[in-house]
């Protein structure tokens, strides 16, 4: 039994310097603050863990890793070598080394990631600066509200803008954009883009939009195709019935017509242009006093009819 007192004895002096708990009552509200380690330090309401570990003002608030994690308000965590949230923030997390919150409820996880205020900040190096604003993958940098970068290398500093790819810059004047792929460019408000000048992609796989004078749906390549052939089809068509019209009129102009007094005449002929024909046919009168002349024609070409009458006296 002395050996085992003795053992107890020594562990205890042992832990000792490593383990310190508090307890403070000097306010009705019994709030409880504790520092694990060497020189931790906690204000009522706060834990710190390891060495360095420090917490600001506030309650609930959470620091732990191997040197100063560090939070500055209410309601927020910092596990990392040198992870903080800054002076007055709530509700801020920040987890890996040098991870920084800078607004109320934002989160950032990764090394060296910066969130601000309700943003999202997810892997190494990735900044989102933006109220509400979500940059994920490694070394985005998304500065404009309400946008988000997914990817590599990526620069958002338009509001209520989205990219997903890699090494995408969209300015603050493109703002309401969506782009998408890499190295692609916006290049201005309210736009989708898919590449850029010299790297442009095709959209497949599109559905056939609405054709109507109302319709602002996107048109697919076989909408285009059969709007084209039928489009190509009247233009033949309009081609032919020229020529054939033409053709007549030739056809009419190679008429005769009566040049004696009392008499009449009967006319044929016929004309043809770029593979059209016309036929054309008529009669003519010469009247007795040799003063005037009645003639009638009629041409015919694919199917169309062409018809004339004409008077003519001579003073």
């Amino acid at each position: 039994m002395g050996s085992l007192s003795t053992a107890v004895s020594t562990a205890t002096s042992s832990l000792a310097p490593l383990l310190k708990v508090a307890e403070a009552s000097t306010d009705s509200d019994q709030k409880l603050a504790t520092s694990v380690g060497g020189s931790g330090g906690a204000p009522s309401g706060m834990i710190a863990t390891d060495g360095n570990a420090n917490t600001g003002e506030g309650a609930g608030n959470y620091a732990d890793f191997d040197a100063i994690a560090s939070v500055g308000g209410r309601d927020s965590l910092a596990t990392g070598f040198f992870a903080k949230t800054d002076e007055g923030v709530t509700g801020g997390s920040a987890f890996g080394s040098w991870s920084q919150v800078t607004g109320n409820n934002g989160t950032a996880i990764g090394y060296s990631s910066l969130a601000g205020k309700e943003a999202t900040a997810l892997g190494y190096r990735n900044q989102a600066s933006g109220d509400q604003s979500t940059a994920v993958g490694y070394n985005n940098v998304v500065s404009g509200a309400n946008s988000g970068a997914v990817g590599s290398g990526n620069s958002v500093a338009a509001n209520n803008t989205y990219v997903m790819g890699n090494n995408i810059t969209v300015d603050a004047n493109s703002s309401n954009s969506v782009v998408l792929g890499n190295g692609s460019v916006a290049s201005g408000p309210n736009t989708v883009s898919v590449g850029a000048a010299g790297a442009e992609r095709r959209i497949t796989n599109v559905a056939a939009g609405e054709v109507s004078a109302t319709s602002t749906d996107a048109i697919n390549g076989s909408q285009l195709f059969a709007s084209n052939q039928e489009l190509r089809f009247d233009l033949n068509a309009l081609r032919n019935d020229t020529n054939a019209g033409i053709a007549s009129a030739a056809a009419i102009g190679t008429l005769p017509q009566a040049i004696n007094p009392g008499k009449v005449a009967l006319a044929i002929g016929s004309g043809l242009r770029s593979g059209e024909v016309g036929l054309a046919f008529g009669v003519s009168y010469r009247t007795e006093d040799d003063r005037g002349t009645v003639q009638g024609r009629i041409a015919t070409d694919r199917g169309a009819t062409t018809a004339s009458l004409g008077l003519g006296i001579e003073f």
